[in-house]
């Protein structure tokens, strides 16, 4: 979804599916449940999307390595601006939802990303879950919706 963000779209309609959505979400005050990883996760995108060439550094200076790191920082500083927009709940880890996490991802065969993500859904009482993965379909108690399906069911 941070190709979603940017604007950008990876040529199979779901990107743009997904700037809907959230203009949906936007107009009606839906709250945006967010936890530290997607900051964390942001940075390993921007390497992707800078590979390539996606995004490029906006004044470059000659030092690939800097300008890289500046790129990275303003793209993330844009990234929580966006994520402000909306009503939001944040998630801080804690024991409890860590180890809700290692269950999930035993009992479902889960990525340990995408069961951090179901356990925060279960801790906030959130089973409505905007993802492209499909692997959250799996998940009992969580109603997926996956943007560019053919099926939008609750939103």
């Amino acid at each position: 979804m941070f190709e979603a963000f940017l604007d950008r779209d990876a040529g199979d309609g779901r990107h743009e599916a997904c700037r809907v959505l959230a203009g949906r979400f936007l107009e009606r005050g839906t709250a945006l449940v967010v936890s530290p990883l997607l900051y964390l996760e942001a940075p390993q995108c921007w390497r992707r999307l800078s590979v390539n060439g996606s995004i490029t550094p906006q004044a470059p200076t000659g030092d690939e390595a800097e300008d890289r790191a500046r790129m990275y920082t303003e793209t993330t500083a844009s990234l929580r601006q966006f994520t402000e927009t909306f009503v939001l709940s944040n998630v801080g880890f804690n024991d409890a939802l860590l180890d809700d996490a290692t269950q999930l991802a035993g009992r479902y065969n889960l990525r340990a990303h995408d069961a951090l993500v179901v356990a925060i859904c279960r801790y906030t009482e959130t089973p409505d879950l905007v993802a492209l993965d499909r692997d959250f379909t799996r998940v009992d108690g969580i109603n997926l919706c996956r943007p560019g399906a053919a099926r939008v069911a609750f939103f």
